[in-house]
């Protein structure tokens, strides 16, 4: 598809030899463990899409391609997400970066709400051969490993007077005392975790999340201690909670 490949580095493929030849190389990259990785898109059972990774020392690469009828659903963004999660997992990794021509603003949101961070414009970067020869300027887009001391832990016992302790140290946050007392009771019944500090005996955040279906949930409430916030606290929680 012309319009899919639009913005990419290499054509639309005009013959199956073509595609034949890059699944031999993807296989042989798989089997020598160099090169491109490269990972079919699946929805319900069928193939829409491709995201790859190229491995450099402490750096990998992210590149993907979906089909126009799955445009704007939002399958890339939690590929994207995911790979870069398992590539960050590998403690050689450092990071993960992927790039796209600047007026490929779909691809830019993609790379945004996958949890990469946009690092600035590569001048005159790459060439896009179905936009002509010359090399084009290029969006680069990035995540890097980050310490992450803070590991959420289950919150099985006193899950309301834990919740309420930290919430009263909140008072701009929350509101009334009638508010809280409230949050304690739901808290009771919900699914909590929490983070501590290594100084500390008592949790210094939390977060509670209440189930609406097998495939719905939502963070009913969290808090973090006022001082301690900005340190990873909530983003701690927040993966466990998605985990």
């Amino acid at each position: 598809d012309p319009e899919v490949t639009r913005f990419l580095a290499w054509a639309p493929h005009t013959e199956l030899a073509e595609t034949q030849a890059y699944l031999a190389r993807t296989v042989a990259a798989w089997e020598a463990g160099t090169g491109y990785r490269d990972w079919v898109i699946e929805l319900d059972g069928a193939i829409v899409g491709m995201i790859g990774t190229r491995v450099d020392a402490h750096r990998v690469e992210i590149g993907y391609v979906i089909g126009r009828a799955f445009w704007g659903r939002g399958i890339v963004t939690e590929a994207a997400r995911a790979v870069a999660d398992a590539a960050l997992d590998d403690p050689t990794i450092h990071r993960v970066l992927a790039l796209c021509d600047t007026e490929n603003i779909g691809s830019a949101r993609v790379m945004e709400k996958s949890g990469l961070r946009f690092e600035g414009v590569m001048r005159a970067f790459a060439p896009h051969p179905n936009l002509g020869p010359q090399p084009r300027d290029c969006r680069l887009y990035a995540r890097v490993r980050e310490p992450q001391p803070f590991i959420a832990e289950p919150l099985l016992h006193d899950r309301g007077t834990t919740c309420g302790r930290i919430l009263r140290g909140l008072p701009d946050c929350f509101g009334t005392e009638a508010a809280i007392v409230g949050f304690e009771r739901d808290a009771d019944r919900l699914e909590c975790w929490v983070t501590r500090e290594p100084s500390l005996s008592d949790p210094v955040s939390f977060l509670a999340v209440e189930r609406h279906g097998p495939r719905s949930a939502e963070v009913h409430g969290m808090g973090v201690r006022s001082e301690l916030q900005g340190r990873g606290h909530g983003t701690a929680l927040l993966r466990a909670a998605e985990a």
